[in-house]
């Protein structure tokens, strides 16, 4: 993974920890309520010191949004200061150690989103709010080192609303750029639309990192091969949930009826903080692409990947013959009893076990067609890669 996407799935995560719920952290909880203020930097401070270790003596919904920003947003601490003091050290090591490390970490992370993604599958605020909060009052030394760089003072402050240019990455250390840019006072009054919009993200980003973890790199030839099958399963099953939980949340946001304090709005809501403005089309766009996706990824409809189809796979054919496409599902819950192995030379893994004659009850996926018609233009492809980065 690259510097730049490495920032960028942090950056994710750290959104995605403004709405997340969790288990416990911290000191022992006390009797009495706690006190919660997601809102201020001082208040971030002092919440997250009072939470408790066991999620059980948290007494509401609300003390366990509180906690769960408080959890993430430590791990993502913990995260890049062990990715900006460890790669100094581990520079040094042989590849095959510097792959253990990685994959260590890999594993630790996993773990601790799964904690956090169980308990916001259960999560269910109906139409009430709970906590407001506001993303970039929350300063942390990220990396470890004594001191508070403008950019980990705004490392989770909420890119404006409706600018032209991508929002993406991490901010600049650049004060002024952060008050051009950046709305660290922007507040989210936390809806069930938000939880769902976390648990998304919770989803996708455990299920990459473990379909990353279904495979060995072998540091000699620099290919990957499939180890752990059993993770691909889980990896499909996870991304699965993902896709799904995606479009729960555009029902819910389409349904909201209040605007107030909004993360992701409707196109009759006005009082947004979220970084698009998403319009009609949109949200029908939205629609499209997330029911083909379900469709292609559970199976139903085959991914081309015979010489003549169209996009990336038909380039990289045949994997399947004419008249055949790929059923993903089979390809991750029934991998080739071979095994895979994947390198920049070489030939193509065979899959043919996973693919299927193309017929009406299962027609050829429209994805490659909807990358196409997206990538047609810079102005399109932008917007979707946007769309793709804040929406998910």
């Amino acid at each position: 993974m690259t510097t730049s996407n490495l920032t960028s799935h942090l950056s994710n995560l750290a959104a995605a920890a403004a709405l997340a719920v969790g288990l416990g952290y911290g000191a022992a909880a006390e009797a009495a309520p706690l006190t919660l203020d997601m809102s201020t930097t001082a208040g971030f401070a002092q919440t997250c010191k009072q939470m408790p270790r066991d999620a059980r003596r948290l007494k509401s919904d609300d003390e366990r949004i509180a906690w769960a920003i408080c959890r993430d947003t430590d791990q993502t601490r913990r995260l890049i200061t062990w990715g900006t003091q460890n790669f100094k050290r581990i520079d040094h090591l042989p590849p095959s150690q510097v792959v253990a490390e990685v994959e260590r970490k890999i594993d630790e992370v996993r773990r601790e989103m799964a904690q956090t993604r169980q308990v916001l599958a259960r999560l269910n605020l109906g139409e009430r709010r709970s906590l407001r909060i506001a993303p970039g009052q929350w300063q942390i030394d990220l990396n470890g080192d004594g001191q508070m760089e403008v950019w980990e003072k705004y490392f989770f402050a909420i890119p404006k609303r409706g600018l032209s240019q991508a929002s993406w990455g991490l901010p600049r250390n650049d004060e002024a750029h952060i008050q051009r840019r950046y709305a660290p006072a922007a507040q989210i009054a936390v809806d069930q639309a938000d939880v769902l919009w976390a648990l998304s993200y919770h989803q996708f980003i455990e299920g990459l990192l473990t379909h990353v973890r279904a495979f060995d790199l072998n540091t000699q030839t620099w290919q990957l091969t499939l180890a752990r099958p059993a993770l691909l399963a889980q990896a499909h099953q996870l991304i699965g949930q993902g896709l799904e939980t995606s479009d729960r949340m555009r029902h819910a946001v389409l349904a909201e009826t209040d605007d107030e304090q909004e993360w992701i709005a409707n196109p009759q809501q006005r009082h947004s903080v979220f970084p698009l403005v998403l319009d009609a089309e949109d949200f029908q766009t939205w629609r499209e692409v997330m029911a083909e996706a379900r469709a292609t990824w559970q199976g139903q409809h085959l991914l081309p990947a015979s010489r003549n189809a169209r996009g990336l796979l038909g380039q990289m054919a045949p994997l399947c013959a004419e008249g055949q496409g790929l059923n993903i599902k089979q390809l991750y819950l029934k991998p080739p009893t071979k095994g895979i192995r994947l390198g920049s030379s070489g030939p193509l893994p065979d899959v043919s076990e996973a693919c299927q004659a193309l017929s009406p009850s299962k027609p050829a996926s429209r994805l490659a067609e909807m990358a196409e018609r997206a990538a047609s233009s810079e102005a399109v492809g932008t917007k979707t890669l946007r769309h793709l980065y804040w929406v998910n």
